[in-house]
């Protein structure tokens, strides 16, 4: 796809989507990110309104799932926004409300908050942010380069401190969510991520994507 277009596209799917901007993280007045728990087990602390949004996501998948099944899960944007106000995305994901087999409702809305939990080990975004700024996992590193500066590690976990705020945009994926290409107005929640993702890239935002792997 040119350039231009793919901009375009992706542009319009932005203001289509009316973003949120609900916090990933908690963040004090003087802009630190306070450790909560410190000790053996240290790690950063979702905003309180992402929490709120997510358990107001999670009552309607349920109620969704124990109904008549429209709603196939989330798709959720994690983005900066520019000097000018312009969204700058950072990471494109997805959430299912089926397991992997389709047979029941999947654990990430029972246990994991929809990879926006902060408990330990829960394998979420904070989570896993968390262990790689204060333990050393290597698989969250680039998120710590990104969303705290490349000193991060060296500086410590006393009071860490965003770069610049960080927000996510939640959409539950239906027949009224915002496809990014008018082209594939019924794409499934798994197809859109993955036309998302080449959607950026196509548009000059693939270097700055924390999504690795094809996703």
């Amino acid at each position: 796809m040119n350039p231009e277009i793919a901009s375009h596209y992706v542009q319009t799917w932005l203001t289509a989507a009316t973003l949120l901007d609900l916090p990933l993280l908690h963040v004090q007045a003087d802009g630190v990110t306070p450790v909560i728990h410190p000790g053996a087990h240290p790690r950063l602390r979702c905003s309180q309104p992402l929490i709120d949004a997510i358990k107001d996501i999670n009552a309607t998948i349920i109620a969704d799932w124990n109904g008549p099944r429209v709603v196939e899960g989330i798709a959720y944007l994690i983005y900066r926004r520019r000097p000018e106000g312009s969204p700058d995305p950072l990471y494109i994901g997805i959430a299912n409300s089926a397991n992997k087999q389709g047979t029941n409702h999947s654990v990430l809305w029972n246990i994991r908050g929809a990879r926006f939990c902060d408990s330990y080990k829960s394998n979420g975004h904070v989570d896993c942010l968390s262990r790689s700024l204060l333990e050393g996992y290597a698989g969250y590193a680039p998120w710590v380069a990104e969303l705290f500066g490349p000193a991060a590690f060296a500086v410590g976990p006393d009071a860490p401190r965003l770069l610049q705020s960080v927000y996510v945009h939640i959409e539950r994926w239906d027949t009224a969510a915002h496809r990014v290409l008018p082209i594939t107005p019924d794409a499934p929640l798994y197809v859109e991520e993955m036309l998302r993702l080449w959607a950026l890239k196509q548009a000059g935002f693939g270097a700055q994507l924390l999504n690795r792997d094809g996703n």
